[in-house]
């Protein structure tokens, strides 16, 4: 399920916090800064995590860039900024459509769960 929380609430999380809920830390998986979403082809490709601390909350991380559509070198480089709350997974077609229904179905059993709430919340007349 923490996969599905990613693709519901794709903002505001660290590097660390956005790999620590993918198998295998992440490695092979696309990420991007939220700011990138205007050049929808750019995107970091994980291929080395080094987690910092005991819980895990920082992390060293090494990537491929691909930036508007094209591979920016052959050599992974660290990847800055994985400590700002910026990071989104990016999910491979095939997944993003694995994962689809599943995500609808999330966000419609918690409109569920929160139509009761606003219904019942009126006033004490």
């Amino acid at each position: 399920m923490s996969m599905l929380q990613l693709l519901l609430r794709p903002a505001d999380r660290r590097l660390a916090d956005v790999l620590a809920r993918l198998p295998n830390l992440g490695i092979g998986a696309r990420v991007a800064r939220k700011s990138w979403a205007p050049y929808g082809d750019s995107w970091w490709e994980v291929t080395d995590v080094k987690l910092k601390g005991p819980e895990g909350g920082e992390a060293r991380v090494w990537g491929v860039l691909h930036w508007r559509g094209r591979r920016a070198g052959d050599a992974p480089k660290r990847i800055g900024g994985a400590a700002k709350r910026v990071w989104r997974w990016l999910p491979e077609e095939a997944e993003a459509a694995r994962l689809a229904p599943l995500a609808a179905a999330l966000k419609a059993q918690q409109r569920a769960q929160q139509q009761p709430q606003a219904a019942g919340g009126g006033g004490g007349e």
